[in-house]
């Protein structure tokens, strides 16, 4: 009788934790896809708007994320390629193939081997990331094409295409690696060529301004600028120059010194004397003074400066 009791207890028992573990399962159950991600309701038009609003300075790379921006809530399909259905390595085709005329392998797996290897802190829009969504984490089984910010456009199974970020933990835990493929780096690096040239014109026009160009007289321009070092002196100044010359000389010659004259006698205020004799003596003439100029003739002064 007990054996019974104890046998119909455990029979009750494990019926209501069926019960319960049943429940339980029902209430947590999700639609899951082959990436294993949760479907929840998505925004694609927020999506797109936010698309929309970034900005490429490569115009080839701005074609490519506008163009994976079109499929954003095109349905999941195995195997698909068209805006019917699509998976991931599908998505990347059709937009590599639209915007840069670029056909890939049609596989993730092969276009992780047919792309450059990559850090993950050196991706750039335009870029693949992939993921190994399988029980085996060394099997690629996922591809997203990075738009910047740490954003993928991809194909989920549960939720079609859609935005993901790199920094939510389902990706985290799957990221496999990252790659460029061979296109996406020629656009890059024609596009750094490109700077450089830029830069260096930009450079050259500010020199040029700076220090502007004087043409020969003989390639028929005319030199706008003095050669440095070379004194721009007129004709006037020159001449003047000349003459301050000349004078200074004239002023450095010694001028013999003039003998001074005699006294001449004050007349007596006493009444006149008899008169006397006239002295027999001669009177030595006044010496004259040979006249000193300080000028000298025209001709003098153009014969020095033009000699």
């Amino acid at each position: 009788m007990r054996t019974t009791t104890r046998t119909l207890l455990k029979l009750l028992l494990l019926s209501a934790m069926a019960i319960g573990i049943a429940a339980c399962h029902s209430s947590r159950k999700t639609v899951r896809g082959n990436s294993g991600v949760p479907a929840r309701k998505v925004d694609y038009k927020e999506m797109k708007s936010d698309v929309e609003s970034r900005h490429y300075d490569t115009p080839q790379i701005g074609a490519l994320v506008a163009e994976a921006a079109r499929w954003l809530g095109v349905p999941y399909k195995y195997a698909g390629n068209d805006k019917k259905g699509v998976d991931c390595s599908g998505l990347t085709s059709q937009v590599f193939l639209k915007t840069l005329n670029v056909k890939m392998p049609r596989s993730s797996r092969e276009q992780q081997q047919w792309c450059i290897n990559i850090r993950k802190e050196n991706l750039q829009p335009g870029d693949l990331v992939f993921f190994a969504t399988g029980s085996d984490r060394n099997r690629v089984s996922h591809v997203g094409i990075y738009i910047g910010n740490g954003d993928i456009i991809h194909a989920s199974s549960s939720r079609g295409v859609i935005i993901s970020n790199l920094t939510e933990a389902y990706y985290l835990k799957r990221y496999h690696s990252s790659g460029r493929p061979d296109v996406i780096h020629q656009i890059y690096a024609s596009a750094k060529r490109a700077g450089k040239k830029k830069n260096k014109s930009k450079s050259k026009n500010t020199e040029t301004k700076s220090n502007p160009v004087t043409p020969d007289k003989n390639s028929g321009n005319v030199n706008l600028t003095p050669p440095v070092g070379t004194p721009t002196i007129s004709v006037d100044e020159l001449i003047e120059m000349q003459v301050d010359s000349i004078a200074a000389s004239i002023e450095n010659t010694e001028v013999p010194a003039t003998p001074a004259p005699r006294p001449i006698p004050a007349k007596p205020t006493s009444p006149a004397p008899s008169p006397t004799p006239a002295s027999t003596t001669p009177v030595a003439p006044m010496p004259t003074v040979p006249s000193i100029t300080t000028e000298e003739p025209t001709d003098t002064i153009f014969n020095q400066f033009f000699d």
